[in-house]
């Protein structure tokens, strides 16, 4: 039977065991110093921090480690070169249970989001076509009338 998602970080740092929950009060303290106007939610089953109704990070505990996500790949990259060494892949940042947070990442995220204003700076547009040029003549229809 699947686990029922938490309604809030409340409920989900409630439902880790002890030694997961110590931590993640930590790293939830730490995210809420870097992005104080963020909106603390839920997603995908874990605690997300959201600007402007988006996403910027996220963090989750496992048995042995707790990950932080980060959404910007721009962000992401500039994080992980304060981190050499670090297990990191796909916006995924790994540390040891016994780990604190380290300040070079609230660091990087507060920062970000105060210059990028959150997201704005790395969201792709989707590229526009340019209107096609109304035709100078009217068009005419060519259907056949039924008698």
């Amino acid at each position: 039977m699947p686990t029922p998602k938490p309604a809030d970080v409340d409920a989900y740092l409630a439902a880790q065991p002890p030694e997961v929950r110590a931590t993640l009060v930590k790293v939830r303290a730490a995210m809420r110093r870097a992005l104080p106007t963020s909106v603390e939610a839920i997603k995908y089953g874990m605690p997300a921090y959201l600007v402007d109704g988006r996403a910027v990070a996220s963090f989750a505990g496992w048995k042995d480690h707790y990950a932080l996500y980060i959404v910007s790949s721009t962000l992401f990259e500039a994080v992980t070169k304060d981190l050499e060494g670090r297990e990191a892949s796909k916006g995924i940042i790994r540390f040891k249970l016994d780990e604190p947070v380290p300040e070079s990442v609230v660091v990087r995220l507060s920062e970000w989001n105060a210059v990028a204003g959150g997201i704005a700076s790395d969201v792709p547009k989707k590229p526009t076509r340019p209107k096609a040029a109304a035709s100078p003549t009217p068009k005419r229809n060519t259907r056949r009338r039924a008698p």
